[in-house]
């Protein structure tokens, strides 16, 4: 079975009812028929806020996904790092995950070393990078085989290119996916 991962703008778009929300339906709608797996990595909802608060642990995740019809998702472990982690739902860091965490973020936002390990979790931008690094490192430390997305940054041809090639995966935005979906007739 094909293993999908949602990323977090994926979510906003159905929430928020932009223009690719019918696409992402029709994947959700494939995937309650059990012709592939979905899931969404649980880092996902550390910036989403229920009734002004912010998301506290995976259960109001969970809450918050049941209420926003995305209930049928699996939500998927991802490296723990301070303050941008559930820590009742993740992997411990160290060794060969945070180097693939460190490789990862090395593709797709191309710093240094210095604002990999820069650890300020008030600096929104790298905390943004880090989060997309950690949505990322949880589709491929779980062995998933499709990641959908929006952002330009995972599709950007020189990142995509390699994120697929080095982790034996593919990068997706919701219309190509359904695309895909046809060519192999599921």
């Amino acid at each position: 079975m094909i293993k999908v991962t949602f990323d977090t703008n994926i979510l906003v778009e159905v929430e928020e009812n932009r223009e690719n929300k019918s696409e992402i339906l029709r994947i959700l709608e494939i995937g309650q028929k059990k012709k592939i797996n979905i899931g969404v990595v649980a880092v996902c909802a550390i910036e989403k806020k229920v009734k002004g608060q912010f998301i506290d642990n995976i259960n109001e995740f969970n809450s918050w996904l049941v209420d926003n019809n995305f209930g049928s998702l699996e939500i998927i472990k991802t490296i723990g790092r301070y303050s941008i982690a559930f820590w009742d739902y993740c992997y411990w860091g160290g060794g060969k995950i945070s180097e693939l965490e460190r490789n990862i973020y090395n593709i797709i936002f191309g710093k240094s070393e210095i604002e990999y390990i820069t650890n300020d979790i008030n600096n929104k931008i790298w905390r943004k990078n880090i989060i997309d690094t950690m949505i990322f490192l949880g589709h491929v430390y779980n062995n998933r085989n499709i990641f959908i997305t929006l952002d330009g940054h995972f599709l950007k041809k020189s990142v995509k290119s390699e994120l697929e090639n080095i982790y034996e995966t593919k990068v997706f935005k919701p219309k190509e996916f359904l695309e895909f979906l046809n060519i192999i007739n599921i």
